[in-house]
């Protein structure tokens, strides 16, 4: 049972991890491509 549980903790820590990683990522590629180059963000090289 505690394996079970250790498992679905860091499935769910990845599962975070992995969305705080893509939300940015996608939050730019709308900016980028939707909305053109925001004053605010640097384009990258």
């Amino acid at each position: 049972p505690e394996s079970q549980e250790l498992n679905a903790a860091l499935r769910i820590t990845e599962t975070i991890l992995e969305t705080l990683y893509v939300i940015p990522r996608l939050k730019q590629d709308l900016q980028t491509g939707r909305l053109g180059p925001m004053p605010s963000t640097k384009p990258e090289p």
